[in-house]
């Protein structure tokens, strides 16, 4: 039977069969076509847009149940960007706070100092120990001022180094000399006899450098006694390090954080040629 025979025979067949099953002169021309059709209903479409339907109607399903979509790149891209943008913000913040806590730690430090120091001078008739001390010889070092005050027990080593310079902490075995900067009082032509600060012969308490924030200008590293100016030609200084201030032990026990114009301006002439910043 030819195609047209076969059309008009299926025209007689009962109206609810017509309505699903086209008819086959509708199959031929959509055969003729020469591509792939689907029925849909009494007539057809090609897979593409079949495919098409089919992930739109997913879709919406998807969005009426509250299911979202995978990103797209542009998003991707947006979202890694906030991402290293907060992260920078946070480094930033915790740089910030690591310094701040190291400058609070090291006033501790010379607030324990200072306490330790005064603590000895009531036991040693006002006296504070000297930055080193001579052997009968006048020579030889036999000890520092550190040394002397944990050895006897007014101080523990934890407290020795500022936290924001080198080597940082005090080592665990040995004497190291590389600590807080006590005062030393001699001149250049007396400089092996350096005299102890005595509590009640110092007139201005209040301004008197006792221990600072050191540095030693060759090895860029904290150092146990501040120079007396004139004494060498690169002496060991007073080291502004706290975000433009030195922290300083006076000699009445209190610590502040100084700037140099602040420092220069102290009543205390021993420091105009000791401090490792510029004033500004």
């Amino acid at each position: 039977m030819s195609l047209v025979g076969m059309s008009e025979a299926a025209s007689t067949r009962p109206p609810f069969l017509a309505s699903i099953i086209p008819p086959l002169s509708r199959q031929a021309h959509c055969w003729e076509k020469g591509r792939r059709l689907v029925f849909i209903g009494a007539g057809c479409r090609t897979l593409e847009a079949n495919r098409q339907t089919d992930y739109a109607m997913r879709r919406n399903r998807f969005r009426q149940r509250g299911v979202r979509e995978a990103f797209s790149l542009v998003e991707l891209l947006i979202v890694m960007a906030i991402i290293a943008i907060l992260f920078s913000l946070m480094s930033v913040v915790a740089m910030r706070m690591r310094t701040f806590s190291n400058n609070l730690r090291c006033i501790s430090n010379l607030h324990t100092i200072g306490v330790a120091l005064l603590t000895y001078a009531s036991d040693h008739d006002g006296k504070t120990p000297t930055a080193y001390t001579l052997d009968s010889t006048q020579i030889n070092v036999t000890s520092f001022w550190h040394q002397i005050l944990v050895d006897n027990g007014y101080l523990s080593p934890r407290v020795l180094c500022c936290p924001s310079c080198p080597p940082y902490n005090y080592p665990k075995t040995g004497v190291s000399l590389q600590t807080y900067g006590l005062r030393r009082n001699s001149t250049p032509w007396e400089n092996r006899f350096d005299p102890a600060f005595q509590i009640g012969k110092t007139a201005s308490l209040s301004s008197y450098v006792l221990v600072a924030d050191s540095i030693n200008p060759v090895s860029n590293t904290q150092f146990y006694y501040l120079d007396y100016p004139g004494f060498s030609w690169m002496p060991n200084q007073i080291d502004v390090r706290h975000n433009g201030k030195a922290n300083i032990l006076f000699g009445d026990g209190h610590v502040q954080s100084l700037t140099p114009k602040e420092i220069l301006n102290l009543d205390d002439g021993w420091i105009n040629y000791a401090l490792h910043a510029p004033a500004s």
